[in-house]
């Protein structure tokens, strides 16, 4: 029988290539940074391979970008620019501020794709990201087991990264000597804290949602354990809330059938563990939902000091961006101390203020709320519970970024956007790939009642090439 989805399957295996090598691109060569060769043109290379896979994934299939994102960003990054004329900074950091959004972008043509054209996509995802899953998380409970003081927690000196890039895994009852927060495959863990929280939402989402393989939920388990491991405390307390909401839409009895045996699993595990280990973990990861409202009300009068700096325009993009201080840039914090606006700690918010000013934040929130909205109203209309899941992804993640982004940096780590983007895309292919399904079936249930089926086909245009 004609499959209306894909019917050629060298085709099907072209896209499952080039999906492997677009979103191992950039995890490949943090590998390669952080063990082998430290140079910013593994970046970049990264960055060609990314770009060029968009465009072999949109020949192979079509190219697609949501046009209000498109035209949101394209004025952002207009006004980015505008702001980098008038401060006169260096205007290769023009670069360092549309990387991110380049990136992204090219992730949500490969995403969109992926997830219109293959009815696989979900598996082929969880096999790439489950492959990344096993390797990150060996890495870093290798690099705890091996100690700071390991070659494999060392990094080059001219690297600029403090203390090996690694964290304190401090916590309010004290810390361990030999506890800390590895970097696993990045050069820092901060990174390793955020990308923990893509996986385990990736993966859990769907444990929560819907009926699971026992790999699946072991998955889901794995990326648990990679976010306990990473002591990001942040990653915890969204990954919490997002699976909260997962389970508010989904509004059965199975919820708390899962909640009651997510808290054996980790009653199991706390017997198990030393009770110092235990006390120390617990003690962090519960410090996360207190202390980031700590964190924001110590800001306080910074807010003002920034807005009343930055209102039309800001430094310019990318000036508080990651990679800007080859530019001359620098982080919000430590640039705005000389105005009484430093000591402030990381926020994503002010950082894009300062870069592109009040009307730049405005268009970014703009684009991050179409993200929001769009997504949930596919939720509502999903008819299946796995297409549920799949538009409930990026409507997840980007609240969370959004909460987030007041105590780190989160729109300004490639890794984020990538994710992010990519689980927007695969949303729209999704939801074009649902409806393809329904029409087809629609044509198929029309030419089955008519009298003529030859007739009938003319009259309905079904045709034996799916487009």
């Amino acid at each position: 029988m004609f499959n209306p989805i894909i019917r050629n399957q060298r085709r099907h295996r072209f896209f499952a290539l080039l999906f492997t090598i677009g979103m191992s691109s950039h995890l490949l060569s943090e590998v390669i940074r952080r063990f082998f060769l430290y140079s910013n043109l593994i970046y970049y290379t990264a960055d060609a391979v990314l770009i060029c896979v968009a465009i072999f994934v949109s020949r192979l299939g079509v190219f697609n970008i949501d046009s209000r994102i498109l035209l949101l960003f394209y004025l952002y990054v207009l006004i980015g620019m505008m702001s980098l004329l008038v401060s006169q900074e260096h205007p290769g950091l023009i670069l360092v501020g549309v990387r991110p959004i380049l990136m992204g972008f090219c992730s949500y043509v490969i995403g969109y794709n992926i997830y219109r054209y293959c009815d696989n996509a979900e598996a082929l995802a969880s096999t790439v990201f489950g492959v990344w899953l096993v390797i990150i998380i060996t890495i870093a409970v290798i690099q705890i087991d091996a100690g700071v003081s390991s070659p494999i927690n060392q990094l080059p000196d001219d690297a600029g990264v403090e203390f090996g890039g690694r964290g304190d895994y401090s916590s309010k009852v004290g810390s361990l000597d030999w506890l800390f927060r590895p970097t696993s495959i990045f050069m820092h863990t901060g990174r390793l804290g955020q990308y923990s929280f893509f996986l385990g939402l990736f993966f859990c989402l769907p444990v929560a949602l819907k009926k699971s393989s026992a790999g699946e939920i072991l998955l889901a388990l794995v990326s648990i354990c990679l976010i306990f491991v990473s002591g990001q405390r942040a990653a915890l307390v969204f990954l919490c809330l997002s699976v909260l909401l997962a389970f508010i839409f989904s509004g059965t009895i199975k919820v708390v059938l899962k909640i009651l045996l997510l808290l054996f699993a980790l009653w199991v595990v706390a017997l198990v563990i030393s009770s110092d280990l235990r006390d120390v973990v617990a003690s962090r990861f519960i410090s996360g939902f207190d202390d980031g409202l700590a964190r924001i009300d110590e800001q306080g009068g910074v807010w003002y000091i920034g807005f009343s700096r930055y209102v039309f325009l800001g430094q310019g993009l990318g000036f508080f961006s990651f990679g800007s201080q080859a530019f001359g840039g620098d982080t919000y914090y430590d640039y705005m101390s000389q105005f009484g606006g430093g000591g402030a700690g990381e926020n994503t918010w002010l950082a894009i203020e300062g870069e592109t000013g009040l009307f730049g934040l405005l268009l970014y929130i703009m684009a991050l709320a179409h993200i929001i909205k769009t997504s949930y109203k596919r939720v509502l209309r999903a008819a299946q519970v796995k297409d549920r899941v799949v538009h409930m992804a990026p409507m997840l993640f980007t609240l969370s970024m959004c909460g987030w982004g007041f105590t780190h940096v989160v729109f300004g780590n490639y890794l984020q956007m990538i994710a992010l983007f990519f689980l927007f895309g695969a949303s729209t292919g999704r939801a074009y790939y649902s409806q393809a399904q329904v029409d087809y079936t629609l044509r198929l249930e029309q030419v089955a009642l008519s009298p003529n089926l030859a007739v009938m086909k003319g009259k309905i245009g079904l045709s034996n090439r799916w487009d």
